[in-house]
């Protein structure tokens, strides 16, 4: 994938993560109703002229709270994770936290029209289950660079949740633990 491409990626990616529930689920539930009511609230914060809080409001309450943060957390650290302590480990999650809501305001404030313009080309396919709790989501966009972005998601009891975002040579998981995996040591001291 280009540099182009995978800086494209970023936001696509990032925005796709904001379409995967609009509320806590049980896990048998199925997400696909929410997807839509997502995808409109999102292009109409994505618009120009906007108040500049609706694009904040919109990750800080839709997006982030549908991230598995602990699951990130431990993809990032590995098994440092377990020896580390739960004020430690809370530390941490917080960090992360923060840390994807910087990105995800970063990505769509500066990729904002390019977003909305692959959303409004892309179609939702039918979720399947490939291993027991969990589902695969995934928006395809013919003519669309990238042409397909894959949402895996958890079931659990607070719902779905977000565990990673993928599409050709990019993944969510991935680049947090690129980005966070050589702090991770001396934050989980």
């Amino acid at each position: 994938m280009s540099r182009r491409h995978r800086f494209l990626a970023l936001p696509v990616l990032v925005v796709a993560g904001c379409l995967v529930l609009g509320a806590p689920a049980q896990a048998g539930d199925d997400p696909m109703p929410r997807l839509q009511h997502l995808v409109t609230s999102l292009q109409m914060a994505l618009m120009p002229g906007r108040p500049a809080g609706a694009l904040e409001s919109l990750v800080r309450q839709q997006l982030i709270p549908l991230l598995d943060v602990e699951g990130i957390a431990r993809q990032v650290t590995g098994p440092r994770w377990s020896a580390s302590g739960a004020a430690t480990r809370s530390r941490f999650k917080v960090q992360i936290r923060q840390r994807l809501e910087h990105l995800a305001l970063s990505a769509l404030r500066e990729h904002g029209a390019k977003v909305r313009a692959w959303l409004a080309g892309a179609r939702l396919l039918p979720p399947s289950r490939p291993e027991p709790g969990y589902l695969l989501v995934r928006l395809r966009h013919p003519q669309g660079s990238p042409d397909e972005v894959r949402l895996w998601l958890a079931g659990g009891h607070q719902g779905w949740r977000v565990v990673n975002v993928s599409t050709v040579g990019f993944s969510l998981a991935g680049m947090a633990k690129a980005l966070l995996g050589p702090a991770s040591g001396a934050m989980l001291r």
